[in-house]
Formats: structure tokens, sequence, C-alpha cells
């Protein structure tokens, strides 16, 4: 395994569980910091851990996120702090619950800090991957970032922000939506239930975004467009044949987990267009 902006550092949907393998390097009474983005979608940051590269004294680490200072490209006002946590003695991943508040898309610097130990607490960095950083020596996350700080470019080290996206998704199921006239459509990550009975379906029926990973049963009465727009098909949808209206596909991929990928181009009166990518 390898430091990976997204995996084991940086904003990740899951939190990572395997050694990152980086290089290891010393870090008692050091504050570090690295530069990320919050995805589009985010909601909240719900834990934030760092790697323990090696076995040492019991201490207290801290975590944070500060603001962007764009004019030195480093860190700007500490925004959250948790500052009293347990490092413990064994090697892994330290985390620490919080429930933080961030804008989508805007950039924030997510922090450690880790007191002095008697053996010399380290983490993994690497020297490749494209997150700034910015270190320091320190007791403490002080509410702005000290301006003695060291910063350089293209840098990851293991520290991991995990997040949760927003969602209005369908989770149940939706029946008998065969008459619907106007348009129906599940934003974020689409349809994750059923919908059944769609077959006098008039309207537009749309899945944005992931797209379907239910089912969309008795459609093949409908006279509107049932129109997926964006990743992937991993339900079904059965009965389309006589959809009159015709069914408008946009980057759908079968699963990468298949051995043969197919990319649907059109589907409608009875055919169906793919290309093997």
């Amino acid at each position: 395994m390898a430091l990976v902006d997204g995996t084991n550092c940086g904003f990740v949907l899951s939190a990572p569980v395997a050694d990152p393998a980086g290089t290891a390097t010393t870090r008692n009474n050091y504050a570090s910091a690295i530069k990320v983005v919050a995805p589009a979608g985010i909601s909240a940051i719900t834990e934030i851990g760092w790697w323990s590269d090696n076995y040492s004294n019991e201490t207290n680490f801290e975590v944070g996120l500060y603001s962007h200072d764009a004019g030195n490209d480093k860190p700007g006002t500490q925004l959250e702090i948790e500052n009293i946590n347990a490092k413990g003695t064994a090697l892994g991943w330290k985390t620490v619950s919080v429930n933080w508040s961030v804008t989508p898309e805007t950039t924030y610097w997510i922090a450690l800090q880790i007191d002095n130990t008697a053996t010399t607490t380290k983490f993994d960095w690497s020297a490749t991957g494209g997150l700034r950083i910015s270190v320091r020596a320190a007791s403490s996350l002080g509410a702005t970032w000290p301006v003695d700080s060291n910063e350089g470019p293209d840098y990851l080290y293991s520290i991991y922000a995990l997040y949760e996206v927003v969602s209005n998704d369908i989770s149940g199921t939706i029946d008998g939506i065969g008459a619907i006239s106007g348009a129906l459509t599940f934003d974020t990550t689409g349809l994750i239930g059923n919908a059944a009975g769609v077959s006098s379906e008039s309207g537009i029926l749309t899945f944005a975004s992931l797209g379907l990973t239910g089912s969309v049963a008795g459609a093949g009465g409908g006279s509107g467009i049932l129109s997926f727009e964006a990743l992937a098909i991993t339900g079904t949808i059965a009965a389309v044949a006589a959809l009159s209206g015709g069914m408008l596909f946009g980057n759908i991929i079968k699963p990468s987990t298949t051995v043969t990928v197919n990319r649907l181009i059109v589907a409608g009166n009875d055919q169906i267009w793919y290309e093997s990518i």
C-alpha cells in the first residue's frame, strides 16, 4: 500500500485500515497540516485520523481544521479543534470522532499536533502526491497558524478526514407511479430502492449523479423519457420494450468488476447500441 490522496490521506469516504507504507518521519512536538479541497456534495467531516508508524509512549495529540490563507498559501485561522486525545502506545491508525461542518469545493487545511514522547513518535509521508503541506515545531494547535512554519508542495502526509455527503436519494420503494405526467427526478446518488409500476409514465423519470442501484419494473408502457445521467446501472430495468418515448442514457458504464466492460450509447424502441471499452 502507498499513500494515496482520497484513500488513506486527505478527504476520504471510508476510513483506511491498512498500513499506508510511506516513509516514517519524527513528529514529536510538531504541528503538521495538509491542504485539501472539500469535495462537491460534502455535508460534514465525521472523523480525523492519522497513522502512527511505531510503538511509542502514551501522549496527547490534537487535530484541527484551518481556513486557507490564499495570500501565503498556508493554513490561516483555526476553525475547529479537538485537543484532548490519548495516542496510546501501539502503532496503527489513531482516530478522533468529530462533527465539523464544511463548505463544498472550499480549500481547508487538516492539522495534527503530537506532544513529546520519550520514544520518538513517527507518522508516514510521501515525497509525491500533490497536497501542499505545512509543518513547524509546536506544543499545541493555535488559533492561527504560526508565521515561522515551513511549507512545501507535492507531498502527502498520513492524515485523513472522513466525510459524509448530502443525500437526496430514495432508499425505499416507490409503487404505483404509472400515471405520472410531470418529471420525477432523483438527484445526488440516484435510486437505492425500487420503482415499480411506471408503465404509464409520460413525463421524464431521471436518475442523476450515480444512477441506479435498485430496480425499475414495468416501465414498458411509458411514453416519456427514462434517463440516467451519470455513472452506472447496478440494478435492473424490466419491461421497457414498449417505452414509446425512447430511453435517454448518458455516461452509463457497466460496473468495473465485470470482465467485459461495455458503454451503453443509446437504447429505445426495442434496440440497444453499445461499445466495448
